[in-house]
């Protein structure tokens, strides 16, 4: 609590849930100002509520003290999700909208038109902090597991900066700094082995369109393809040389030539280090169309690692 707060932007925790039903775990957001509210319930398990019933996941936002509360309740969540699996939960927070998500999927979105007229003036717009945590419904019949745990691997948060945000949800063109031209998906294919090459970017070309899903490793996202949409980003066999080519691949999920670490270099710049040879994405510092990215040693001051993001809608 009271660590780190913020005011929109994209955050996303890996965790497992416990279950049950008196466990009331709580993701959630209070503002910095200790005024209340706003509150954001960014998830919070209920193993029982009597006005919801049993095993009840809350999405929710509260802008005003009679606690009219906008957004959902997924009914069944550990039966359909399975609470101690690990799963990544997303929150997303911008001046019109929020959404949540689970595995990048959504669950919930709420829009500001969605308030009533006189809450759309409370749509909040101050810096938020975080709490989480493990609480305990006493009035709850009693079938839970002690003790139980909320366990969470990683939490991360990517907010407004120089133009650009990684939001899993969102659509990208990626542009390479050293030739200005997108990443693109070699003649709109949708084979394994394609080359993933750079190529003057175009308008609203999906072979140029990228989205960052979370991979199995905490940190680490797939880039899948808007157009060969089971294809990534991919390591070719796994080299770990310096120059191995990077090609597009049908997702194996867990496969860490096709996990990669976006590392933010400020001015909205993007560095994307790959998990099985620890080299990062690379257009070989040249100028030619069709050049086909490779990996290289990581270095943050070199432009041919060096990628600028642009949404697409």
């Amino acid at each position: 609590m009271h660590k780190v707060f913020f005011n929109k932007g994209y955050v996303e925790f890996r965790a497992q849930f416990p279950a049950g039903s008196k466990v009331w775990p709580a993701l959630w957001l209070i503002s910095e100002s200790l005024v209340w509210p706003p509150e954001m319930d960014m998830w919070e398990y209920f193993g029982y509520r009597p006005d919801q019933g049993y095993d009840v996941m809350e999405n929710a936002l509260a802008v005003n003290s009679t606690v009219d509360w906008y957004g959902g309740h997924i009914s069944n969540f550990n039966s359909t999700y399975n609470n101690g699996a690990w799963h990544v939960y997303g929150f997303q927070w911008t001046t019109t909208d929020m959404m949540w998500t689970v595995d990048g999927v959504e669950t919930t979105h709420v829009n500001i038109n969605d308030l009533s007229g006189a809450d759309q003036a409370k749509w909040p717009n101050e810096n938020m902090y975080f709490v989480l945590n493990n609480g305990i419904r006493s009035a709850s019949p009693d079938q839970s597991n002690w003790p139980n745990y909320v366990v969470i691997d990683y939490v991360a948060l990517y907010q407004p900066g120089g133009g650009s945000v990684i939001n899993p949800n969102s659509w990208y063109n990626v542009i390479n700094k050293t030739s200005g031209m997108c990443v693109d998906d070699s003649g709109g294919s949708t084979s394994n082995g394609t080359p993933l090459i750079q190529w003057p970017c175009g308008n609203q070309l999906y072979n140029q369109e990228w989205q960052f899903r979370a991979a199995a490793s905490g940190g680490y996202y797939a880039a899948f393809s808007r157009h060969a949409t089971v294809l990534v980003w991919d390591d070719s066999g796994a080299g770990t040389n310096n120059g191995n080519p990077i090609v597009l691949w049908t997702y194996g999920g867990g496969k860490t030539n096709q996990e990669w670490k976006p590392i933010s270099l400020g001015n909205g710049l993007w560095q994307f280090q790959n998990l099985a040879s620890g080299l990062c994405l690379d257009n070989g510092g040249t100028t030619t169309q069709g050049q086909q990215f490779i990996q290289w040693a990581c270095d943050s001051n070199n432009t041919n690692q060096q990628f600028s993001l642009t949404t697409e809608p």
